[in-house]
C-alpha cells in the first residue's frame, strides 16, 4: 500500500538510519524511482567453523550522496566502484508493477529488478554503507549451482541491455553501459569459480569449469577479463586450499 519498496531478507541487516537517509532524497526529488545505498558483507563458516570474514563496502569516490542521472549510478556498480544491490535500495513500487514485479530469475532475481529502474532517469544515491549481506552455507543462493548462477546472469545482462537499447537515447552513452554489462559478466565469472573452488572444486576443476562456459562468455572480451582481474581474486581461486586458510590465519588473506 505504500509508494516505495524495501525487500529485507532475513538474514540481511540494515542500519537504523537505512531508511531515514533514503527519505531525505526522495523529499528532495519525489519522483524519483529509485534510492540506492552501500553495503558490506558478513562472510561466515568460510573454511572453519565460527570464522567470521568482513568485505568492506564499496563507496563511490566519484558520486556524493545525492541525486544523480541513472546510469552514472549504474557506471560506477558496473565498473566495480559501488558496492549497491536491492537489499541496500528503496523502490517507487508503481514502476516495479509496470517493471512487472521483482524478477523470477531464480539466480539473479535481485539485478534483473533494480537494474532496468536505474534506466528510467534519475536515481537517488546514499553514498555511505547502510547494510550487512550475509553470506553462509544455509541460505538458499549457496545451493545454486556455478552453472546456473552464470547462467542466469548471462540472460538478465541481455535483458539489461534489450532496456538499455529502448530507454538511452544517446548512442555512445548506450554503447557504453552495453559494453559495461559484459565486463561485469566476465568479473562475475571469476566470482563464480571463486565460489565454486570454495566449495571444495580443484583447480583443475575450476580450470574446466571456466574452459565450459566459453559459449556463455562469448560477448566478453580478452579485455573484460584483463580489467577485472583481482589478484585476491585469482590467488583464491588458483592456490591450494591450505595455502589460503594459512594466510586467513596470519591476517594476509587481503593479499589472497
Amino acid at each position: 500500500k505504500g509508494d516505495y519498496l524495501v525487500l529485507m531478507s532475513d538474514d540481511n541487516i540494515l542500519d537504523p538510519a537505512f531508511v531515514e537517509k533514503c527519505v531525505r532524497l526522495i523529499k528532495l526529488e519525489p519522483d524519483i524511482p529509485i534510492v540506492l545505498s552501500a553495503y558490506d558483507i558478513l562472510v561466515m563458516d568460510e573454511y572453519s567453523k565460527n570464522e567470521r570474514r568482513f568485505v568492506p563496502a564499496v563507496l563511490s569516490k566519484k558520486l556524493s550522496t545525492g541525486i544523480w542521472k541513472g546510469t552514472d549510478i549504474l557506471e560506477e556498480y558496473l565498473h566495480g566502484r559501488l558496492s549497491a544491490q536491492l537489499l541496500s535500495s528503496v523502490i517507487r513500487i508503481d514502476i516495479l508493477r509496470r517493471n512487472g514485479g521483482y524478477s523470477k530469475h531464480p539466480c539473479a532475481g535481485d539485478e534483473a529488478t533494480w537494474i532496468p529502474i536505474l534506466l528510467e532517469g534519475r536515481a537517488g544515491l546514499v553514498n555511505e554503507r547502510c547494510a550487512t549481506y550475509m553470506v553462509h552455507n544455509s541460505s538458499m543462493s549457496a545451493g545454486f549451482l556455478p552453472d546456473d548462477r552464470l547462467s542466469d546472469l548471462c540472460e538478465v545482462m541481455e535483458e539489461i541491455s534489450a532496456v538499455a537499447e529502448r530507454k538511452i537515447m544517446d548512442r555512445s552513452m548506450r554503447l557504453h553501459v552495453q559494453k559495461l554489462v559484459w565486463r561485469f559478466v566476465a568479473y562475475q565469472a571469476m566470482i563464480t569459480l571463486l565460489l565454486y573452488r570454495r566449495g571444495g572444486a580443484s583447480v583443475i576443476n575450476a580450470v574446466q569449469k571456466f574452459w565450459n562456459w566459453r559459449v556463455m562468455l562469448k560477448q566478453c572480451t580478452l579485455m573484460d577479463f584483463i580489467t577485472t582481474l583481482r589478484f585476491r581474486t585469482m590467488g583464491r581461486i588458483l592456490l591450494p586450499t591450505p595455502v589460503i586458510r594459512w594466510a586467513i590465519a596470519l591476517r594476509l588473506d587481503k593479499l589472497f
